[in-house]
């Protein structure tokens, strides 16, 4: 059986699914971790609240460009069941509503959520599964199981490793170079207007308006925001983790550090907005402007890390 840890590097389930299963196979994930600071702001109407603020991770295209690993999909709870009793640790879509250890949403809300299925006990009728987010190791009634990968359509994905490579160094220290780059790419020169620097300008020049809504809207807003970018603390996290372990560079760890720092003094702004009618619009835009030049700061940091000769 494959030894399964937490994994707290990224924010959303699937991925964190992802990357257990790939550290569980002996794959370094800390390369996996290189790319990842990708944000977006969409705006789809007039309406303030119509907004999606977002990380894109590159996850699986960089699994598939380093180590030519893949994701099989498979679409039927028989071959969920079957994969599961021969090993092969499915990444489920489930839905929390049937999920007994998401307590805080069992019967209440109905929402897609990845957990890997481990093991199934014969005699129990039931299912082992593992969740990151929240920690979770344990067991789950088959019809119950059964039940919440049904509700999404019994979506589930193996991992495909029949081309799987043993990357030299020196095609690990090329791909984390081409990651820097992208980073860079992507925050600064992407064409898509709601890409890095330039969706998050937007998204300031957009905050602006915030500060003449009612103090409902106003919590409204500041509530989807910080829905939206809770994930943003954890990618940095993960980034955090990369720079310590491959790059070893504590000038690069402080820079990312005071930029989830940034984020934090953000999320608790946030929080205090839903206590009290003082109008907090300033006070977040101010602190959104500071970690946006910290973005900045990192990004770059590590863009000119490698143009001076980056890993060895």
């Amino acid at each position: 059986m494959l030894q399964l840890e937490f994994f707290t590097g990224v924010s959303d389930c699937k991925n964190s699914a992802l990357l257990t299963i790939v550290k569980a196979h002996q794959f370094n994930t800390n390369y996996l971790l290189s790319g990842n600071l990708r944000f977006q702001y969409l705006r789809y109407s007039e309406k303030l609240d119509d907004f999606q603020f977002d990380m894109i991770p590159r996850l699986e295209e960089q699994l598939a460009e380093l180590y030519q690993i893949t994701l099989q999909e498979i679409n039927s709870f028989e071959e969920i069941e079957q994969c599961i009793v021969d090993g092969k640790y499915p990444l489920v879509q489930t839905d929390i509503y049937y999920l007994p250890h998401r307590e805080e949403y069992l019967a209440e809300i109905h929402a897609a959520h990845f957990v890997i299925g481990q093991s199934y006990n014969q005699d129990l009728d039931t299912f082992k599964i593992f969740d990151s987010v929240p920690p979770f190791d344990g067991e789950i009634d088959r019809a119950l199981f059964e039940q919440a990968a049904l509700s999404f359509g019994a979506c589930a994905y193996l991992l495909d490793r029949s081309r799987q490579i043993t990357p030299d160094r020196a095609t690990i220290t090329a791909f984390l170079r081409r990651q820097a780059e992208r980073l860079y790419h992507d925050f600064y020169l992407s064409s898509d207007v709601s890409m890095g620097y330039q969706g998050m300008l937007r998204l300031q020049q957009d905050m602006q308006q915030w500060i003449e809504v009612s103090v409902e809207e106003r919590r409204q807003l500041f509530f989807k925001f910080l829905i939206n970018s809770l994930a943003v603390e954890r990618y940095h996290h993960g980034f955090t983790q990369y720079i310590q372990a491959e790059l070893k560079n504590e000038q690069l760890v402080e820079k990312c550090e005071s930029a989830a720092t940034g984020w934090k003094r953000i999320h608790n702004i946030i929080r205090k907005q839903k206590h009290t009618e003082k109008n907090l619009v300033p006070n977040l835009i101010r602190l959104f402007e500071e970690v946006v030049d910290a973005e900045k700061q990192l990004i770059d940091d590590v863009y000119e890390f490698f143009l001076r000769g980056g890993i060895e």
